[in-house]
């Protein structure tokens, strides 16, 4: 017999940054800045549920005000094999 889990009440820095393929430091300077909205249990700093929902429903993007993704400057998408310093204005 398989039990089923329930989702967990809270994700740690690195978990939640594996569900959105960013850095574990760049979810940690959002939880830093304010953008992403932890607890500290003991020693450890983790993301609510309701959280990683509000940052799925928003977008990893608009859900973390400071994020930019890779690729991507001041809102445009960078072309094949073009890097952020080489993109002309």
């Amino acid at each position: 017999m398989v039990r089923q889990t329930e989702p967990k009440r809270a994700y740690s820095l690195a978990e939640f940054a594996k569900m959105f393929s960013i850095c574990r430091d760049t979810a940690a300077r959002a939880a830093k800045r304010g953008d992403l909205r932890t607890v500290q249990l003991g020693g450890r700093r983790l993301v609510p549920r309701a959280e990683v929902e509000r940052v799925e429903k928003e977008g990893i993007d608009r859900g973390l005000r400071g994020f930019r993704p890779q690729g991507h400057v001041d809102g445009k998408s960078l072309g094949s094999g073009e890097r952020a310093d080489e993109q002309t204005a």
